[in-house]
Order: structure tokens, then sequence, then C-alpha cells
């Protein structure tokens, strides 16, 4: 498990919108969790540094466009967190009975 890159709330968010929606552009991007561009912006950059996501950058008509889907890599490390995280989850639901 990667704490390191996932055990972030906000990269969670972000991986979670992803994940939902692959392809999904910066501004509903930023919509979707919630954070300021410059926090967003610099989370992307550390997910797509450990090649987690992949950022597409285009056109449409004249304006550019920036989409983020997950790597082949990424969406199997971000799934065996999510698994790793329903254990200690159950684990705990477990210990309160």
């Amino acid at each position: 498990m990667d704490e390191k890159v996932f055990g972030s709330p906000a990269r969670i968010k972000i991986l979670t919108a992803i994940a939902t929606e692959e392809g999904i552009d910066f501004t509903s991007l930023k919509n979707r969790t919630g954070l300021t561009d410059g926090n967003l912006s610099s989370h992307i950059a550390k997910l797509e540094r450990e090649n987690i996501i992949k950022v597409v950058k285009k056109f449409r008509g004249k304006k550019p466009n920036t989409q983020y889907y997950l790597t082949d890599e990424g969406r199997e490390k971000f799934l065996s967190y999510l698994d790793e995280m329903e254990k200690i989850l159950n684990k705990i639901k477990e210990a309160k009975k």
C-alpha cells in the first residue's frame, strides 16, 4: 500500500472523480473535489509524476482543454489501496461486535 501517494484525502477525491468519470477536465475535477486551482494542480502534478494519472492536453476549437485519466498502473494501485482500506474497515467493524 502506498500511503505517500494515496494517503491524502484530496488525492482520494481526485482519483475517485477520475475513476468514475474517465476523461474528466480540470474545471469538472475542481468542482467535484472542492479544491482550489493551486491545490488541485499540485496534487495532479504529484499523481502524474508517480504515473498514477495521465494528463492529456488538447484544444476544443480554439480553447485549451486538459483531460485526466487513470493509467493502467494507477488504476491497479488505487484499487489495491481501496481493497486494503476495506479490509481495515472490516476489521474495525468486526472488533465492534
